[in-house]
């Protein structure tokens, strides 16, 4: 049995992993920024960044799963920090490449139209493309640094997710308004590569097998789960609808659309590393993923109704600061908790797959299922249904699919039966 790092002081390693989750985020907004700039703005050019980041991040995953198992002697400190390192440069290519992209788009449209879209998806993934490996298969990467420090996958994970949410926040209303997109960009490069000389530095100088090891954390971590990777695709669904669905509601209510996106999108982050971090105290007081996630789908519905009724609640307009405050509060307390709840599914599982191919396997499932999320409701869901009945809907679904795995098959029938009867009622 390989033998754990000497000892570390507790707080490092998630000081360590905080700073790759902010820029993260920071990348995918900046992207969508110059897309919106290159390709005009429209729901194609979000659509083409948000397919590129997630079909980015699946592969890169899915190739550090493969190649990471036959290595021997790798320092998965070293691995993360060259991942960053190398993210933190290739997500300049975008704005490199802005007005190329633009300038050859508006060619390649005057003189063969038919190929304009496959022009559009090719430099999308040459500008995204390498940033987006990297950050996918610092992933499985995760699960080895949680291997070699003796902790849970889930808490590493919880940690850097909570580090996007910081992003999401800190780009548009610290960044952006003194620094502007190029200064931002700068600023998002420095404390990535910073972030990533730490690691190389600091992280643990011993290797080992990677994939082998036994660690510490391994005696709480939960007996493997069945259907891990239907579980990975489904709760990557639900999540993007609603964070879509929802945040189409909250933008109607209160009339801004940067700033309700930022909060939203703050505010399912944080949720959701909350419930990573929560996942290994649920296990100790013996619930199950399917429990957890049942109460989820429960908890959606009413968030679904206390959201679109959010209109009627008084914001003073006065002050610009306070009111993002009280818009923060309000998306915490409502959006949190079904969340919080969705967000224990990929890290419980991740705790339970411990090798990583698993892992690698698992955030591939759930990268999927939000990519299909966010396009499916964007482009098909939300038209025909709207977004307060898609995500009621949603929540149905769940809480349906959760009964069949706790073997509840009547229940779940009857919960189907109640939505398609809701439907043909036409209040839903």
């Amino acid at each position: 049995m390989p033998k754990l790092d000497p000892p570390l002081p507790r707080f490092l390693p998630y000081v360590l992993v905080l700073p790759g989750g902010v820029a993260a985020i920071e990348w995918q907004l900046l992207w969508q920024h110059h897309a919106s700039l290159a390709l005009g703005v429209s729901a194609q050019a979000t659509a083409l960044v948000v397919a590129t980041t997630m079909g980015g991040m699946m592969a890169g995953a899915l190739w550090a799963g493969r190649w990471l198992p036959r290595v021997s002697g790798v320092n998965p400190w070293k691995l993360y920090a060259g991942l960053e390192a190398f993210a933190a440069v290739t997500g300049n290519l975008f704005r490199w490449f802005q007005e190329p992209i633009g300038g050859f788009d508006a060619t390649v449209f005057r003189a063969h139209p038919g190929l304009a879209p496959l022009w559009l998806v090719a430099a999308t993934m040459i500008a995204i493309g390498p940033a987006t490996l990297a950050i996918g298969a610092t992933a499985p990467v995760l699960g080895l640094l949680a291997e070699r420090c003796g902790t849970p996958v889930s808490r590493l994970y919880a940690v850097n997710t909570a580090g996007a949410a910081i992003g999401a926040i800190w780009l548009p209303f610290v960044l952006i308004p003194p620094w502007g997109i190029s200064g931002s960009e700068q600023s998002t490069t420095l404390y990535q590569i910073t972030g990533a000389l730490l690691c190389w530095g600091l992280g643990p100088k011993t290797g080992g097998a990677a994939g082998t090891g036994a660690s510490a954390a391994e005696s709480s971590s939960p007996a493997p789960v069945t259907h891990a990777n239907l579980l990975a695709f489904a709760t990557g669904w639900v999540t993007f609808v609603l964070e879509l669905t929802w945040f189409r509601m909250i933008r109607s209510a209160w009339l801004s659309t940067v700033d309700s996106f930022a909060v939203v999108l703050f505010a399912f982050l944080i949720a959701l590393a909350g419930g990573a971090w929560l996942g290994p105290v649920l296990r100790r007081w013996g619930r199950t993923l399917p429990q957890v996630l049942g109460l989820g789908a429960m908890l959606i519905l009413v968030a679904s109704l206390a959201i679109e009724r959010i209109d009627l609640i008084p914001i003073p307009a006065d002050n610009l600061g306070w009111k993002r405050l009280i818009w923060l509060g309000l998306a915490l307390v409502s959006m949190g908790p079904p969340v919080a709840l969705l967000g224990t599914s990929l890290p419980w599982l991740f705790d339970a797959a411990r090798e990583p191919r698993a892992w690698a396997r698992l955030y591939a499932w759930n990268t999927l299922g939000c990519a299909l999320g966010a396009l499916g409701a964007a482009w098909l869901l939300l038209p025909v249904s709207g977004p307060v009945n898609l995500a009621i809907i949603t929540g149905l679904l769940l809480g349906s699919f959760c009964l069949v795995l706790l073997k509840r098959p009547v229940a779940a029938g009857m919960l189907l039966i109640f939505l398609f009867i809701l439907r043909d009622d036409h209040r839903l």
